[in-house]
C-alpha cells in the first residue's frame, strides 16, 4: 500500500469538508488526518474500515484505488452542484492536473480519469436537466 496515494483517496472522500470536520467524525486528531493525507502515517485497520462503512466505499478501493461497483456509486451519487466551480478553483484544479499528470503515477492517474469521467457526466446530467426545465415550460 502506498500511503501518498491513500492519502489521496482519504481526501476525496473527505471531498468538501474540513479536515477538522472529518477528525472529528471518525474520533481523530486533525494533524493524524493531515498526515495520513500526506501519506506522513499509515491509517489504522479500523479507522479504513469505519470510513468505507460510513462514506460507501470498499476499502479495497481505499487501499489500492481500484475501481469497484461501490467506488463508481459513490463518485456518481454527487450532486452535480457540487462540481460547480469558480475560476481561482478552476485554475487551481487545472494546475493539480497537470501536476498528476506529470508524476507518471498510473495508478492516480487512473483515479483522475475516472474521476474526470463522472465530473463530465455530472455536468451533461446538470446540463440535460436544465435543458427539459426550459423546453417544459414552453407551449
Amino acid at each position: 500500500m502506498k500511503r501518498h496515494e491513500l492519502g489521496i483517496r482519504l481526501k476525496l472522500l473527505r471531498k468538501n469538508r474540513t479536515q477538522k470536520e472529518f477528525a472529528s467524525k471518525y474520533g481523530i486528531p486533525q494533524g493524524t488526518l493531515s498526515k495520513y493525507e500526506r501519506g506522513k502515517l499509515e491509517p489504522s485497520v479500523d479507522f479504513l474500515a469505519e470510513v468505507s462503512r460510513r462514506e460507501g466505499v470498499s476499502i479495497n478501493w481505499i487501499l489500492t484505488g481500484e475501481m469497484d461497483e461501490k467506488a463508481r456509486k459513490w463518485m456518481l451519487r454527487e450532486p452535480a452542484a457540487e462540481y460547480q466551480a469558480s475560476p481561482i478553483s478552476t485554475r487551481k484544479i487545472l494546475s493539480n492536473v497537470v501536476e498528476i499528470l506529470e508524476s507518471g503515477n498510473e495508478v492516480i492517474i487512473e483515479a483522475l480519469k475516472a474521476n474526470i469521467r463522472v465530473y463530465l457526466e455530472a455536468l451533461r446530467a446538470s446540463k440535460d436537466d436544465k435543458n427539459k426545465g426550459r423546453t417544459s415550460k414552453q407551449p
